[in-house]
């Protein structure tokens, strides 16, 4: 409890630089607001599809109940405010668009049981508001249809109501082409069990109809085209490039250090275990290969550079290691696991992918079949 109370009164420095961008002449969009309750707790603000782990995201001072900050106030995009009474464990969510007005959130007690409250004069956040009621009360009227086996995570009741409250945004989304509606459409790529019938080939179809010629420039935007683009990310399609610096600073291109070789490409972060773990199992296969054309190319999903030294330090792992701070390159959001801590991709000599997330003995067995 201690290093929760101290921690709401620490205002990040990384905050402190956000904010004083955001008045260096540019126009911002003020968020202030209050916490009721005697609980201590933390507020982190972070734009839309970054978590407390893996994406911008920042601490709010909360002093005698009351906290502020500046966010940049561009082009249209969606923020967030997230109360955390323990760390990792989110208890109530402000959303909003950050536009140039004042933004007030309230976030009541736990005890009240309500979702917090947000006053804003903008036309976005009216329209937001609005978005908000209509699908949550298409939502309540679709799950008169279902029994209450449908709140049973992963029962069949629960994936045919989950389909059908994603097909409520998407009809959203479909008859509103706007910001608010590319918000709904964004999310709907974030998913993790989105239907396959919008995956394959519907989302892309709307945007492209509907959303790319106003808004592909936006972050918004460009975040549902790299998530069309991510779906080329199978067996038999191909692994998309990048460019990211090592723990030196130096920057490296993926496809100039894998090209014409067999390669492993290793999406992990220092916090996830099991990708660690994963990681280390195929150091004994990168012994065994790395001099017939076979090589691996790391990159860690992290918020500082010393917790990837630190990791790369006791895994010892002997090949590239490259680092994503603060999703800076949009690596992750590319490969399609905005929410997701890694993946690993087992491609060919000409790029062609071989294998998803393939275990050691599975990368050992295509390699001698091949080498």
């Amino acid at each position: 409890m201690k290093s929760i109370i101290k921690l709401c009164f620490v205002v990040l420095a990384a905050l402190c630089a956000m904010q004083g961008a955001a008045r260096g002449g540019q126009e911002v969009c003020h968020v202030e607001g209050k916490v009721e309750g005697t609980e201590a707790c933390v507020l982190l603000v972070m734009p839309d599809g970054a978590t407390d782990r893996t994406g911008r995201s920042d601490t709010v001072a909360v002093i005698g109940g009351r906290f502020s900050c500046d966010l940049p106030a561009g082009e249209p995009a969606v923020w967030w405010v997230r109360q955390y009474h323990r760390p990792g464990a989110c208890t109530a969510a402000a959303r909003f668009f950050a536009t140039g007005d004042t933004v007030r959130i309230t976030f009541h007690p736990a005890s009240a049981e309500r979702e917090p409250t947000v006053c804003s004069a903008s036309p976005l956040n009216a329209e937001l508001r609005l978005a908000d009621s209509a699908i949550a009360a298409a939502r309540v009227e679709a799950k008169k249809r279902y029994s209450d086996s449908a709140d049973i995570f992963r029962s069949d009741e629960y994936f045919r109501y989950n389909r059908e409250c994603q097909e409520i945004e998407f009809r959203y989304a479909e008859s509103h082409p706007s910001p608010v509606g590319l918000h709904c459409l964004a999310g709907l790529t974030r998913d993790v069990e989105l239907d396959s019938t919008l995956a394959n080939g519907r989302i892309e179809a709307l945007y492209n109809e509907k959303y790319a010629a106003h808004f592909s420039e936006s972050a918004m935007g460009r975040s549902v085209r790299r998530w069309i683009e991510s779906r080329s990310l199978r067996v038999g399609g191909r692994y998309i490039d990048f460019t990211a610096a090592d723990k030196d600073g130096r920057r490296h291109t993926l496809s100039e250090e894998i090209g014409g070789k067999y390669a492993l490409i290793d999406l992990w972060a220092s916090w996830c275990g099991p990708c660690r773990q994963a990681s280390v199992s195929m150091i004994p296969v990168y012994d065994r290969y790395k001099d017939r054309g076979f090589t691996v190319v790391g990159v860690a999903r992290e918020r500082s550079k010393a917790s990837f030294r630190k990791a790369l330090e006791r895994d010892g792992y002997p090949w590239l290691n490259l680092v994503e701070i603060d999703d800076e390159n949009g690596i992750w959001e590319r490969y399609g696991k905005t929410y997701s801590a890694g993946g690993t991709y087992l491609v060919g000599p000409d790029g062609t992918i071989l294998a998803i997330d393939p275990t050691a003995e599975e990368v050992e067995g295509i390699l001698k079949e091949r080498l």
